[in-house]
């Protein structure tokens, strides 16, 4: 996993699995950022993550709700057709910007 910071956005490249495992380290990481500006992008680069399950997915929706209210935004990109699949099933494309392709480094 590797978080990179600009001023108006915050990337986390996801490696491997994007599950229960990663995620309580990444969202405390991204609650400290987050505690100081929630207005900002954040992006969720899925190109190395080789699996998501339903504690990824959450933490997702947990930094748009936490993001949303204050005119910030997410997004995910670099996601797998079946990895698209899930978030359309969950619902989570009809909040975020959902992109099969995009950019490591949105900064």
């Amino acid at each position: 996993m590797k978080i990179e910071k600009t001023e108006k956005r915050i990337t986390v490249v996801t490696d491997g699995d994007f599950d229960l495992k990663v995620c309580p380290e990444l969202k405390a990481l991204l609650a400290a950022d987050l505690k100081h500006d929630r207005s900002i992008h954040v992006c969720f680069d899925l190109r190395k993550t080789s699996f998501i399950d339903s504690s990824g997915l959450g933490l997702i929706l947990w930094v748009y709700k936490e993001t949303a209210p204050y005119g910030g935004k997410v997004s995910v990109v670099n996601v797998t057709a079946s990895a698209e699949r899930l978030f359309d099933i969950a619902g989570l494309s009809r909040l975020l910007n959902i992109r099969r392709k995009g950019r490591e480094r949105l900064g």
